[in-house]
């Protein structure tokens, strides 16, 4: 972003441009009225690399304040995207004001304007070349996506990288090479019962643009994990991942290792990890309480002294299946909730019982052997 500021042009400050008087576009017709006030923008100056936006407050009997902001994406060269903060005008009742913007070179540049309604206005024009993509309907019957991958800009052929992902990860890519000044479609794969992303970036470089959450069907996330009988000695445990109940491929997280489970599936294996850590599984992407979490803990298991960590909900917002209860000094939880003290922590209590009951044998032993002193004197 500091790039993009030393070398592009900053927002033009607002100011007034002479409008004609008795033009027919910024006339009023008759007495003034509260009328809605809009914006109009003008086509691109790629000579100068700027956009002019007219603010037309000539209807309204009000002063109001416009805001407006701008957006590029140049995946040919960095800085591959970025944009100008918001700024805001105020204009007074019956007038009209131009603003202008700066655009980038190379780049697709998309011009956002607040109405004074609450209202946007939306325009994206380029200039060079700048290649661009347009992400049409899923079909779920067929489970495709099609894809208009636009070179129309390009004096040279480009080469459009497309990549689909879901919840677990990578799923599947190709390269579509569109001949210069032409727009050629591309058909993606969608996956069923599952959220999946699509980005398209310009032979490995810089995106050209993405589509995420896109989904067909009924989408299911109930991922869950469950401890058995923690092992103190070599710190390990037996764990149950289950992603029986979930319509989309999951990514467990374990330490030390990743596990990713497709629908309806579940694999049980052993986790091991140093006596003052936590057991630990976590997914991607669960909605957890109403709300999206990047790592959502579903189940945690733990010998005495390990340390505690803030407790997480389970999967789906709810408390997931309890985890086994472990002997000998283990604990096991689900969704980060604390099960009672270990008996590996109780003996430091013992031994302190212990020497306080030796203390209080000496000193009796000392005061009778005093008064056996006294007696024979």
């Amino acid at each position: 972003m500091l790039l993009a500021l030393a070398v592009s042009p900053q927002p033009a400050a607002a100011r007034d441009f002479p409008i004609p008087e008795g033009s027919a576009r910024f006339r009023a017709a008759g007495a003034p009225s509260a009328r809605p006030a809009t914006a109009d923008m003008g086509t691109f100056d790629c000579g100068r690399l700027r956009v002019r936006i007219t603010l037309d407050n000539t209807r309204s009997t009000r002063a109001v304040r416009f805001g407006y902001s701008a957006t590029f994406v140049r995946p040919l060269r960095a800085p591959y995207s970025g944009g100008d903060d918001r700024v805001d005008v105020d204009v007074a009742a019956g007038t009209a004001r131009l603003v202008e913007l700066p655009v980038r070179d190379d780049a697709r540049t998309n011009v956002t304007v607040s109405l004074p309604d609450g209202r946007q206005a939306n325009w994206e024009s380029s200039c060079g070349n700048a290649p661009g993509v347009i992400f049409g309907p899923s079909d779920c019957a067929a489970l495709r996506m099609g894809v208009l991958l636009d070179n129309g800009t390009s004096p040279t052929p480009t080469r459009f990288r497309w990549a689909l992902s879901d919840l677990a990860g990578r799923v599947a890519t190709n390269v579509v090479k569109v001949a210069a000044g032409a727009v050629t479609r591309a058909d993606v794969p969608v996956i069923a019962n599952s959220w999946t992303a699509v980005d398209v970036s310009v032979d490995g470089r810089g995106t050209v643009a993405n589509l995420n959450r896109q989904a067909c069907g009924s989408m299911v996330l109930d991922p869950r994990a469950v401890f058995g009988v923690v092992d103190c000695d070599d710190v390990s445990a037996p764990v149950i991942l289950d992603n029986s109940r979930t319509t989309a491929r999951m990514r467990f997280h374990l330490p030390g290792q990743d596990v990713v489970l497709g629908p309806g599936q579940t694999r049980s294996l052993r986790v091991h990890l140093p006596i003052r850590e936590r057991l630990a599984v976590r997914v991607d992407d669960v909605l957890a309480r109403g709300r999206s979490v990047e790592h959502a803990v579903v189940s945690t298991a733990h010998c005495a002294g390990a340390s505690a960590q803030p407790g997480t909900p389970a999967a789906g917002g709810g408390t997931g299946p309890g985890a086994v209860a472990a002997p000998g000094g283990a604990q096991a939880d689900t969704a980060g909730t604390s099960g009672p003290a270990a008996k590996d922590s109780r003996p430091p209590v013992v031994l302190g019982f212990g020497m306080l009951a030796a203390l209080v044998a000496l000193g009796l032993a000392l005061t009778l052997r005093r008064r056996r002193v006294t007696a024979t004197r």
